[in-house]
C-alpha cells in the first residue's frame, strides 16, 4: 500500500481510447490520480 506523500508505483493501463498509458511517461510533471472501481460508478 502507498502511504500519503509517497510516489505512486509505475503502472500501465489502457486509456479511454484503449491505448496503453504509463504513469512514468508523465515524469517530471505532477499529476493527480483519481482511482475508482467501475462498480462504484454504476456501470456494473
Amino acid at each position: 500500500m502507498v502511504e500519503v506523500g509517497q510516489a505512486a508505483p509505475d503502472f500501465t493501463l489502457p486509456d479511454t481510447h484503449g491505448k496503453p498509458f504509463t504513469l512514468s511517461a508523465l515524469e517530471p510533471r505532477w499529476c493527480l490520480l483519481y482511482l475508482t472501481r467501475i462498480v462504484d460508478r454504476g456501470f456494473i
